[in-house]
């Protein structure tokens, strides 16, 4: 931290206004401002280091603040963003939840133990989203959301056609009920194959046949396997049966609570957004080569509430059994084309998504002495292109680390997932507590031109053809 301590060039605080001139006495309010004064000094001053003093307190996020060639530090040269020595900035992307009342009158089809216990809150109408709210919290502690019963998977794969099996499952009598929002509920299902599991939206439910369909496909098929709680129902008003518990009603847009204590809380958030601060160079993704933004550096940040992305998709754009997406914003903080950046001495907390990720061409970038615990995802994912002629994800170093209580919402989430990326130093992480793996080192493709196998869509054809030849697929 020993490069933070001289005067910076700019200052932001809570108590800003962006009006200011950025000094230490008039700061900036927000990053956005602070980036803009950076260009301008960048654009005058081309061979300069330039440090931006960012004060403790909270930063609220509503969308994602990106930093594109225009930000880029000279030849040589940095640009930090860094928390104001023996301070804690923490950036959110939580929506404090300040609205809420006390249920008049319990809809009917609630469970008799949350009867007269529900609160509940309108989300404004200019935040309302396509994509539910998935994450509630308070303060930094998650709140679960109201979940069934678990039960194993029964159908035998016999019954039906490999399409039908990822898209639909039986359910014993009484594991769901004739609720009127049920469609409003999500499956948790891990399938046959438990090194994955999928949350998927209800589509449709069959009580007569005890049959339920999801909206989105399974990765693998939802078979039995030796669990006996294989899948569950999530965000039903049916199951919501313990304080702490919500439920999110999409058409409505509109949170049920039953707090812990005799009403909610001042520090209750929602997330807005996954990823808050996203680096983007150049990317030519069918050209030989890109432009990526060199020398931005993070130092000190605490970075919460980020949304988990709910990615729905064939597997051909999963990167490894579906553990995560081939280029989507996923990570609260997302380098995507970027040489010579740094995430460093920061924590990431709280959160639903996973902490960092490097996107396709990422080369010299340092994410070193970070905490990454309590988030739904991974704590650092390098995915590079698809197999191809770019070997643009390399040389990277991912370094003293902390990673510990992480894939709490994605369970087979690693702590560090590395996919086709190489020629990486990946030393001294203390990881600990993960659902699944530690450490993960993949190049898996599935050879399928239709685009429709694991990964197949990421195969750059034009670049492979000829090796591959038109049976490749067949062959293996």
């Amino acid at each position: 931290m020993s490069s933070v301590n001289r005067t910076p060039d700019f200052t932001i605080a809570p108590w800003g206004i962006d009006t200011n001139p950025g000094t230490d006495e008039s700061p900036f309010a927000t990053l956005e401002r602070a980036r803009g004064a950076v260009r301008e000094l960048a654009a005058r001053e081309p061979g300069k280091d330039i440090l931006v003093s960012i004060r403790g307190g909270t930063y609220r996020f509503g969308r994602t603040v990106v930093f594109g060639l225009e930000d880029s530090a000279g030849e040589g040269r940095t640009i930090t963003y860094a928390a104001h020595p023996g301070e804690t900035p923490v950036f959110s992307a939580g929506v404090q939840i300040s609205n809420w009342r006390k249920l008049v009158e319990d809809p009917p089809h609630i469970d008799p133990k949350a009867r007269g216990k529900l609160w509940v809150a309108d989300i404004p109408e200019a935040l309302k989203r396509d994509l539910p709210v998935t994450a509630l919290y308070d303060g930094i502690e998650a709140l679960p959301r109201a979940r069934g019963k678990g039960f194993p998977l029964e159908r035998d794969e016999s019954e039906v056609p490999e399409d039908v099996r990822r898209s639909e499952l039986r359910f014993p009598e009484g594991a769901f009920g004739d609720w009127p929002d049920i469609t409003n509920g999500d499956v948790v299902v891990i399938p046959r194959y438990t090194w994955t599991m999928n949350i998927l939206p209800l589509e449709s439910v069959d009580f007569e046949t005890r049959t339920a369909r999801t909206r989105f496909p399974h990765t693998y098929p939802m078979l039995p396997n030796r669990r006996d709680e294989a899948v569950w129902l999530e965000n039903v008003l049916g199951v919501l049966t313990s304080p702490g518990e919500w439920v999110y009603d999409r058409k409505a847009g509109r949170i049920y609570l039953w707090p812990r204590t005799t009403e909610p809380g001042p520090e209750i958030v929602y997330p807005a957004l996954t990823e808050m601060i996203r680096i983007e160079g150049s990317v030519d993704y069918d050209g030989p080569e890109d432009t990526p933004v060199r020398g931005i550096r993070f130092l000190g940040l605490t970075f919460t509430h980020g949304e988990r992305f709910q990615w729905y998709g064939k597997t051909g754009w999963g990167i490894q059994h579906d553990w995560e997406a081939f280029d989507r914003p996923t990570a609260m903080i997302r380098f995507r084309g970027a040489e010579g950046c740094g995430v460093e001495e920061c924590r990431f907390t709280a959160a639903a998504c996973t902490a960092v990720r490097l996107d396709l061409h990422c080369r010299n970038n340092r994410i070193t002495a970070n905490l990454s615990d309590h988030v739904g995802g991974s704590g650092v994912l390098l995915c590079g292109y698809g197999p191809g002629l770019k070997d643009a994800n390399r040389g990277n170093e991912v370094s003293d680390n902390h990673i510990h209580h992480i894939g709490e919402v994605i369970w087979h989430a690693p702590a560090i997932f590395v996919w086709q990326s190489g020629d990486n130093r990946i030393a001294h992480n203390h990881i600990h507590h993960t659902g699944y793996t530690g450490i993960v080192v993949s190049g898996r493709i599935r050879w399928d031109r239709e685009g429709i196998m694991e990964c197949s869509r990421t195969v750059r054809w034009k670049e492979t053809a000829e090796v591959v030849g038109p049976d490749y697929e067949q062959q293996v």
